[in-house]
């Protein structure tokens, strides 16, 4: 059962959708293109029509609300309070930190980059970084390319939460925190080679 909220929270609440609507409001215009999520997490794709109070509307919605647009016209947006953002889609202002660190550089390997996004694992994986686990349900970002030298192969690589944190401070700590998760990874890359 899903606590209640106190009086306090309740108001905060409000107040949050309230803030995002203003800034979707500042921004969006009839003809844009929304992509966000609706109950359960279910992403869905509309064109804005106008606003009915707090709730954008389209031609077949009338109960889109600014917290859950997660990209305007193909881009990624938030409208959310920073640092509070929907659980569904995630941090967008953190994903692009993510996304702008290339996990590679400087590897000179010939490759074809075919999809790099943040996604929810379905199943278990392995992170390319640390070689620790990215649990089912895990937010993580999976890069998945072709490599263009020899036979030619594509490989998926997906990296944990916590070497994607480690992406994003990057840009702020001079790379001491993705240094630290690397290391993790060469020590249990080493205890795997000698067992």
């Amino acid at each position: 059962m899903t606590p209640r909220l106190t009086p306090e929270q309740l108001e905060e609440r409000r107040a949050h959708g309230a803030r995002a609507t203003e800034r979707a409001k500042a921004i969006v215009k009839p003809g844009d293109v929304l992509q966000f999520t609706r109950c359960g997490g279910v992403r869905s794709r509309a064109t804005f029509i106008g606003w009915e109070g707090q709730w954008m509307c389209s031609t077949s919605l009338s109960d889109i609300h600014a917290l859950h647009v997660f990209k305007l016209n193909g881009d990624w947006v938030s409208f959310a309070d920073e640092g509070n953002p929907d659980p569904a889609v995630g941090d967008v202002r953190l994903d692009a930190k993510v996304m702008a660190f290339h996990p590679f550089f400087p590897d000179e390997t010939d490759t074809t980059l075919l999809a790099d996004r943040m996604v929810f694992a379905r199943a278990p994986h392995r992170c390319a970084i640390c070689l620790g686990d990215v649990l089912r349900g895990e937010r993580h970002r999976a890069r998945t390319e072709r490599i263009n030298e020899g036979a030619g192969r594509v490989m998926t690589f997906r990296f944990c939460r916590l070497c994607c944190e480690a992406m994003a401070a990057s840009w702020t700590d001079e790379g001491k925190a993705i240094t630290e998760r690397t290391a993790i990874g060469i020590a249990a890359s080493r205890a795997e080679v000698s067992t």
